[in-house]
């Protein structure tokens, strides 16, 4: 089934975006509220991470968060002492948490269906317009999820390479 053709709403859907989000909170997080689903709200200065689904569907997940809670989440999950999370530890943070949420939304979709790797940014990462979205406030911050098909997944396939001399 194409991109184009598959109805994310009735395949995945913004609810469970949202229960993918809050699930993941409550693993990493016991005990702590649990995300809920907001109208949509940009994070203050939005870093980002997007990951390609490519196989059965074609397509990009990716994930917005504001820089303070992408710093606050880095401190969390690697045990850093207040104040000492790096731009590194904020990429390895944003590259979890939308490999984790990719991989989920994978084994939602028809097909077989590969994972790349995932592309954090310490800069704001628009989702392409159309497909599915949706606004989980974790904490008080909101996180932003957007699934969206590529219509033209060939553009993203590069040959591999052997070494260069």
């Amino acid at each position: 089934m194409s991109a184009a053709t598959l109805d994310l709403e009735d395949v995945v859907g913004a609810a469970t975006l949202v229960d993918i989000v809050a699930d993941l909170a409550e693993s990493l997080f016991p005990g702590e509220p649990r995300p809920v689903a907001v109208p949509h709200r940009d994070p203050q200065e939005p870093v980002g991470a997007r990951i390609r689904i490519t196989g059965g569907w074609d397509g990009v997940v990716v994930l917005r968060m504001s820089w303070t809670f992408a710093e606050q989440l880095a401190h969390r999950l690697f045990l850093l002492p207040d104040g000492t999370a790096v731009d590194a530890d904020l990429l390895d943070v944003l590259g979890e948490v939308v490999n984790i949420v990719g991989g989920n939304v994978k084994a939602l979709l028809p097909g077989d269906n590969q994972l790349s790797l995932p592309h954090p940014r310490l800069a704001d990462v628009v989702p392409p317009a159309g497909g599915l979205h949706a606004t989980v406030l974790w904490g008080v911050e909101p996180v932003q999820i957007s699934i969206t098909p590529d219509p033209a997944p060939e553009a993203h396939h590069h040959p591999v390479e052997g070494p260069h001399r």
